[in-house]
């Protein structure tokens, strides 16, 4: 028997908020000109709305801002917004949401782009190298300087040569790779200006006076092209983009040699590149990279190479929309421009110099550094727990750890002047506490916007997260709520009232939950 379709939409219930009659107004109206709302699943379209407006709500707590219902529960006190309890609630969320809207034969909703990710903190602009701080400190808003500063990073340490650093597993090199999503994918202003640190050693090197050979950095074309950069400069490449993303599937980005180039980079394997019919080389590469690309460009590439390629990226999630810019200079180009000259000379002298190397001059830590740093992982590794993110996420640990040091030992290196002959004399360099108070601060900030990518591509996400009906309902509860609303969850999830507050006085027994007045909780992990 064939079900009958709804041709006009039921007033709102009674008892909707105002935001709830709006989305049971908006979404009934959408699948009725669909024809896809039918008197078997009215039912789903109240349980749609419902999540829905926690969903809104959960958006603006993501944004910073608490709404008046939870000012109102909070009477004067105050609470953290938490970003990984929001998140595990963001994601729980949307899972009950795709669920309805499979009822209605309609797909499940594209990746939310979120916005009020946090910025580089001012501790590590105000322990940069000189040369390199003058140029952010050029710039005046803040989303566009740290644009300028990531983008900057995976091209100065391509300059240096020779400075290493230990680890557990052996000897690091400062190389490195950027990833910046941003909403269309397209390089920003500032981005681009990143790529003028360029412009000495791209001089030198086409006069024959680097160590580096011609080629050495390019827009990527090809496997072949690839081979060749590499062979031609002793498994160093710098890979880097002038405009909208082309990191696309069908592009070199989605060939399996590109997975294993940035891969085998990040741990020191050798990979073998086709030169061309029947030749090929086996090296171990050296990669910077320098890329940018839309959320759904990285998803694709985590799909294809695994979610451990993601871990090879420094991830940055700039939430501005790109808008125009004029070309006409100001006071803040002119200082820029000048402030990129002046570090692209002494970059191009570093390089210089450390290449005249015949060994690695090694940066090294003392002990309240390292424990510093060991203390710090620790925490991180705690978050991910929280987070309750697949296990494998300890790997995005490990990585950041890894960064921490190559950022420690580029911001070391960067420090001695490339003018200065006595590099070629020593063995070691001391790191000094403000590289790594800059190289902790950076990577604090962006394992924040990793976790939040993380969270908004399907195959980084555990797939046991729904997990019994316990977890399911702890995961769905906001991070601040009052019985009425467990209750009302609760109730959707058809899990009755006696069992839902044995949970929550299970929760709040576990540490989960935080009693801050009578019948009013506060999530805490």
């Amino acid at each position: 028997m064939q079900t009958l379709s709804i041709d006009k939409l039921p007033p709102p219930l009674d008892d909707f908020s105002n935001l709830e009659a709006k989305i049971w107004r908006d979404t009934g109206t959408n699948l009725i000109q669909k024809r896809k709302l039918t008197v078997d699943n009215l039912i789903h379209l109240k349980n749609l709305v419902f999540w829905e407006s926690r969903k809104v709500t959960l958006q603006e707590n993501l944004n910073g801002n608490f709404t008046m219902e939870q000012i109102t529960m909070l009477e004067g006190g105050r609470v953290k917004l938490l970003p990984q309890v929001l998140l595990m609630n963001y994601k729980a969320v949307q899972d009950e949401i795709n669920d309805l809207r499979s009822e209605f034969n309609l797909s499940a909703e594209s990746l939310q782009y979120i916005s009020n990710t946090p910025l580089i903190p001012d501790e590590v602009y105000q322990n940069l190298p000189e040369l390199f701080k003058n140029c952010c400190d050029s710039i005046l808003k803040p989303r566009d300087r740290d644009a300028f500063f990531l983008h900057s990073l995976p091209i100065l340490a391509h300059h240096v040569n020779n400075v290493s650093i230990e680890h557990a597993d052996g000897l690091l090199n400062p190389s490195m790779k950027l990833f910046l999503v941003s909403q269309d994918g397209s390089l920003s202003f500032y981005g681009r200006k990143s790529r003028e640190i360029l412009k000495v050693l791209e001089r030198q090197i086409l006069e024959g006076n680097a160590s580096l050979k011609k080629p050495s950095f390019s827009e990527i074309k090809s496997p072949e092209t690839v081979a060749k950069y590499i062979e031609a400069n002793g498994g160093k490449i710098l890979i880097v983009e002038k405009g909208r993303s082309n990191f696309k599937a069908n592009s070199f980005f989605g060939t399996q040699i590109y997975g294993e180039l940035i891969e085998h980079s990040f741990n020191l394997k050798p990979v073998r590149l086709s030169k061309a019919t029947d030749e090929y080389i086996v090296a171990t590469p050296l990669v910077c990279a320098s890329l940018n690309g839309r959320l759904e460009d990285l998803g694709a590439a985590i799909a294809k190479f695994g979610y451990g390629h993601a871990y090879n990226y420094l991830i940055y999630l700039h939430d501005e929309q790109g808008s125009w810019k004029s070309t006409r200079p100001s006071q803040e180009s002119r200082q820029l421009s000048e402030n990129i000259r002046y570090l692209s000379a002494e970059m191009y002298q570093l390089h210089r110099l450390t290449s005249k190397r015949n060994n690695s001059v090694e940066v090294t830590l003392n002990e309240s550094q390292w424990e510093l740093i060991d203390d710090t992982f620790k925490e991180k590794s705690d978050l991910i727990n929280d987070l309750g993110l697949s296990t494998s996420m300890g790997l995005m640990v490990r990585n950041a750890s890894v960064y921490t040091l190559k950022l420690v030992s580029l911001f070391r290196g960067m420090r001695f002047s490339g003018r200065n002959d006595d590099l070629l004399k020593q063995s070691t360099l001391g790191a000094g506490n403000e590289d790594v108070t800059a190289a902790l601060w950076v990577v604090d900030t962006l394992l924040k916007h990793a976790v939040r990518v993380y969270q908004n591509i399907p195959v980084m996400q555990n797939e046991d997260s729904r997990g019994d009906r316990y977890q399911r309902y702890y995961n769905l509860l906001p991070i601040l709520f009052d019985t009425a609303e467990a209750l009302d969850i609760a109730s959707n999830l058809s899990i009755p009232q006696r069992t839902a507050n044995r949970y929550l006085n299970n929760y709040f027994e576990q540490k989960q939950l935080r009693k801050l007045k009578k019948g009013v909780y506060y999530k805490t992990g």
